[in-house]
């Protein structure tokens, strides 16, 4: 992961690597309240991010946003979006960058709260890189689930399951779960059956 967070920052015209930065970041994401929220979700988002980057109109900060989007988090917290961001803009500013637009990471950031104030063709390119988890095999999805509650260890059980059901129902009451015809196309069907069979599990867990 160093190896590409060095080319990342070489491409933006660096004076250093930026190692320091890089594992001030890596230790958040190591934190050990991340079952999910971790360097695994980076690694795959950047995987998602590679198969839809020629797509981008700005790449370089996009990639950014994904680096700094959870850098901040407690699960206890409805700021952790707003922090990562204030965080990445302090980080980028001291970093003298001037061949992007650090506001442009800043809202990139603040799009992954998933409130669907989206205005911009890479900011939805983010959000589905982000929600992409959900269209995944079966297995892999269900273990997203277990570590998210995991995440969320500290709300009893009978509220964690009200409260999960209510969001995983809030995204299949859209239209579209994704918003551009990639994602759409590649996991709009599985992300669909798998949110009804744990909304299902979920419900049935209450009888």
């Amino acid at each position: 992961m160093i190896d590409r967070w060095n080319e990342l920052w070489q491409k933006l015209g660096a004076a250093n690597k930026m190692e320091n930065l890089f594992y001030q970041l890596t230790n958040a994401y190591n934190e050990k309240n991340r079952a999910y929220h971790n360097m695994g979700h980076i690694k795959l988002c950047l995987k998602e991010f590679d198969q839809v980057k020629v797509r981008l109109k700005n790449h370089l900060e996009v990639e950014l946003a994904i680096w700094f989007h959870d850098v901040i988090y407690d699960p206890k917290s409805v700021t952790n979006e707003e922090e990562s961001a204030a965080f990445a803009v302090v980080e980028l500013q001291k970093a003298d960058i001037t061949c992007i637009c650090i506001d442009t990471v800043r809202d990139l950031i603040l799009a992954t709260k998933h409130d669907r104030s989206i205005n911009t063709s890479d900011a939805e390119f983010l959000v589905d890189i982000d929600l992409s988890i959900l269209g995944y095999p079966p297995g892999i999805y269900k273990e997203y689930e277990k570590n998210i509650r995991k995440e969320y260890e500290w709300v009893p059980e009978t509220i964690y399951r009200e409260k999960r059901k209510e969001l995983l129902m809030s995204f299949l009451g859209r239209d579209k779960i994704y918003y551009t015809k990639a994602f759409s196309n590649q996991y709009e069907r599985q992300s669909r059956f798998n949110l009804e069979e744990t909304i299902k599990s979920l419900f049935a867990s209450n009888l």
